[in-house]
């Protein structure tokens, strides 16, 4: 996987976004079908609107998920979701709580643990694509030099400049 990276193919790195970006579309859906259970967990947290809220997360996550798969803004999009995942966690999931019973205290925590996960995936999809990005620039700026030292039988670039 490393040799496809440093060579240029992007392809792994889409692929990877796509399925962080599947977490997200699916999420959203659940977002859209007005979940009561979902509803009654925003109206406990005194959220205002909570059904309308509910709706607006699902616009977001499909909004970053759609810049994952896209590329556009996907450093944002990969940043204000890892963002999302984390406050979601701390505020939603607090498996901890003792007034749960105990087989939701364990979901709680397998989804906090997901959700904790999540954000460091997102991160690193964008790192490596800005490294993918980077090495590409600079194979690039090589060949142009490469090119430019070749313009001149003596080793001098145009305008007699010497690389």
């Amino acid at each position: 996987m490393q040799s496809l990276l440093a060579s240029g193919n992007d392809y792994v790195l889409l692929i990877g976004r796509s399925f962080l970006a599947a977490v997200f579309g699916i999420s959203a859906l659940s977002k859209f079908r007005r979940d009561p259970a979902e509803i009654k967990v925003l109206a406990n947290l005194h959220i205002p609107a909570p059904a309308s809220a509910e709706v607006l997360v699902g616009v977001c996550e499909v909004i970053g998920a759609l810049a994952l798969v896209l590329g556009i803004y996907a450093q944002i999009a990969s940043i204000l979701l890892a963002i999302f995942m984390i406050g979601i966690s701390f505020t939603v999931l607090t498996f901890w709580s003792p007034g749960d019973p105990a087989p939701m205290r364990a979901q709680k925590l397998n989804s906090f643990a997901a959700n904790i996960a999540m954000p460091w995936l997102l991160l690193f999809a964008e790192m490596r694509s800005r490294c993918s990005r980077n090495q590409a620039s600079s194979a690039t700026s090589i060949r142009i030099d490469t090119l430019l030292l070749r313009s001149s039988p003596h080793g001098h670039g145009p305008a007699g400049f010497s690389f």
